[in-house]
């Protein structure tokens, strides 16, 4: 009643609106926006941002340090992507603190459609065409800026190559053709500390990406062979990892994995963790596994190493896992069978020290992307019944794989495609681009406990 008597002048406004207006009225009520959410790690809804009508394509949020930054495209009269726009808000409140529309050469889209942000150290590092920029989070102010060759026209690159530590920033930058630069900089001012050119062969192919530790730095290639055509290649079946010394950025050592392109390399105390795809032999028409696999990052010896099948998964390429100090999470589906689950290995032995079913059925969930929080595991999945189905944000508890909680989104079918896409966690909080209808945002504005309730169980 006391919500009635604090709002009735909106619920009357709002129920005249679509009285005179019809049809047309609740056409323009109905409307999907594009909205970035906050759920807290009890399932709540916590603030929700709707975007400006001219806001456009994005992947999603990145967050750290207290802060949550989405870029994307804002449309302009004539282009749907006209221009690139960087927002960044307060995690805790979703107040927006700064917004910024730096211009360039190249069109925005493929600005806005890859990775150009990159969140660590309270610092933004944001590259613009061939331009790194380090952005401070709170107030948006440039620090500084150097050249750097990274963005290839019209094509698409593989997340920023660069990784910062607190005593230092490691990045390539691409010198065109079979040359590259591994650098290593001064994170606060920029300063050039080492620089390093290297030449990858014309049978080598690579993603640039880069993992560092307190004292090496890792650098992957994937080998490829002559095909039958002319001036045309194919992945042989073995990726290398290559370490060098993070001072002086001399070789140390190299390690061959079999299996098509790493994707990922995560580093963790003296392990270095990687993730490679399966490989397709067009020659003998054979499949080898990909794998995730655990290295010592000072002897090169492989400690522990799964394969899908060994975790008991369908022989589709392991996905892009999340990692802890104890856990690697990495999305799997049994074989033989359409259902999706989240397998937790130990980092020390790659031994499974849970695993959680999440769907019935992993075409409507596989390759959802998920975060992590300190004591959750956060990601999507379909709910399927008859003539009823819902997409859901569920968290996981991180020791025992145990569902907690399972939040409906408002506008089911327009999602289920839109989150393959980034998503973020930080501190309590998980982060979302979402499409919630004007009527729903007009509701939650008005009272968002008294709109969302209480979250359903499953």
């Amino acid at each position: 009643m006391q919500f009635l008597r604090a709002n009735f002048w909106k619920l009357t406004l709002l129920g005249g609106a679509v009285a005179v207006a019809g049809w047309f009225g609740w056409g323009y009520a109905d409307e999907h926006k594009p909205t970035l959410i906050a759920l807290s790690t009890t399932g709540k809804l916590t603030w929700v941002y709707p975007f400006a009508d001219d806001f456009g394509y994005s992947k999603g949020p990145i967050a750290g340090n207290g802060k949550v930054v989405l870029d994307g495209c804002v449309k302009t009269a004539d282009k749907n992507c006209g221009a690139y726009q960087i927002q960044t808000f307060d995690a805790r409140s979703g107040k927006l603190l700064w917004s910024d529309r730096p211009s360039g050469n190249y069109e925005p889209y493929n600005i806005a459609s890859n990775q150009a942000t990159i969140i660590q150290n309270d610092r933004l590092y944001h590259q613009l065409e061939n331009q790194l920029r380090s952005i401070d989070l709170a107030t948006g102010i440039q620090q500084w800026t150097l050249p750097r060759r990274w963005f290839y026209h019209p094509s698409i690159w593989y997340g920023m190559g660069l990784v910062a530590r607190s005593d230092k920033l490691a990045m390539l930058n691409l010198d065109g053709g079979y040359k590259r630069s591994l650098q290593i900089l001064d994170p606060k001012t920029g300063k050039l500390q080492q620089q390093a050119t290297i030449t990858i062969s014309k049978l080598e192919t690579t993603r640039h990406i880069i993992a560092t530790n307190d004292r090496t730095v890792f650098l992957e290639t994937a080998g490829v062979s002559a095909a039958d055509t002319p001036n045309t290649f194919y992945n042989r079946g073995t990726s290398t990892v290559i370490a060098y010394d993070s001072k002086t950025l001399q070789p140390l050592f190299r390690k061959d994995i079999k299996g098509g392109s790493i994707f990922q390399m995560e580093p963790l105390e003296n392990m270095l963790l990687i993730g490679n795809y399966n490989h397709y032999d067009v020659k003998t028409q054979t499949t080898s596994e990909g794998s995730l696999l655990a290295m010592d990052a000072s002897t090169r010896k492989t400690i522990w190493q799964k394969t899908p099948s060994q975790l008991n998964c369908h022989k589709r390429n392991i996905n892009k896992y999340q990692v802890d100090a104890e856990t690697v999470y990495l999305d799997c589906s049994r074989l033989g069978r359409e259902d999706s689950r989240i397998v937790a290995l130990s980092t020390q032995t790659g031994a499974i020290r849970w695993q959680t079913q999440l769907s019935t059925d992993d075409r409507l969930t596989r390759d959802f992307p998920a975060a992590i929080t300190d004591r959750q595991y956060l990601t999507f999945r379909k709910v399927t019944k008859p003539k009823v189905s819902q997409t859901q944000v569920v968290a996981l508890d991180l020791q025992t794989g145990k569902l907690l909680w399972a939040f409906p989104l408002f506008d089911d079918e327009n999602n289920l495609y839109g989150f393959r896409s980034i998503v973020a966690a930080e501190g309590d909080r998980f982060f979302a681009r979402a499409l919630l209808t004007r009527w729903q945002l007009w509701l939650l504005q008005m009272n968002i406990n008294w709109y969302t309730n209480q979250p359903i169980a499953n």
